[in-house]
């Protein structure tokens, strides 16, 4: 919420969730919950600006609630955004995933959590796919200039680099797309079940 904020650095251009413990809105203080939402647009309580990357582990999509209050907070009701936005879970991992414990203690790792994917190579997958999301806004947030056509086909090939790595990870044909509640058993390891995308 701190993207909604009204003291929030001007500096910031985007932001990027890695699978994001929702429950802690909970715990804020009723000042701050109070300025968010007082601030908030019927959209949601993200700027229509903010170009938004959410990349979820299964057992935090397979977790209905949280998954449909991930959703109302940041994708429901903004068909008419001209918001950047890509929502994603990967196969294979755990809400731990996305630190470095898994890599540090690996062989620890393997033998106590249901790690389906080599750790190594999940955090390259997320580092990836964050580089490219970062690396698509900025051609597009880029200042019209002189080069504006040199400019717009770096846009369309950065655009193309990240729908090339997202169909790169995407889910075999073979295995369907999950239904919500399989999803933790069912999304193969390593791949990228994209729950909602908006491209420019």
């Amino acid at each position: 919420m701190a993207a909604r904020h009204p003291d929030r650095p001007k500096s910031w251009k985007r932001f990027i969730l890695y699978d994001p413990w929702l429950e802690t809105l909970d715990h804020c203080s009723e000042k701050f919950i109070r300025t968010w939402r007082k601030s908030s647009s019927s959209e949601g309580p993200v700027p229509p600006d903010f170009p938004c990357l959410i990349v979820n582990s299964p057992g935090f999509t397979a977790w209905k609630e949280h998954f449909k209050r991930l959703q109302d907070l940041f994708i429901i009701d903004r068909n008419k955004s001209d918001q950047f936005c890509l929502f994603a879970t990967l196969g294979g991992i755990i809400h731990s995933s996305f630190s470095d414990l898994p890599v540090l203690v690996e062989w620890l790792w393997k033998l106590t959590k249901k790690l389906k994917v080599d750790s190594q190579k999940a955090i390259q997958i997320i580092t990836d796919l964050t580089l490219e999301f970062i690396e698509y806004d900025a051609a597009a947030d880029r200042a019209p200039s002189k080069e504006a056509r040199r400019e717009k086909e770096d846009q369309a090939e950065a655009k193309n680099r990240l729908q090339a790595f997202l169909d790169l990870h995407k889910p075999q044909p073979s295995h369907g797309h999950p239904q919500h509640e399989e999803s933790l058993e069912s999304l193969q390891p390593g791949k990228l079940l994209v729950h909602f995308k908006r491209f420019f």
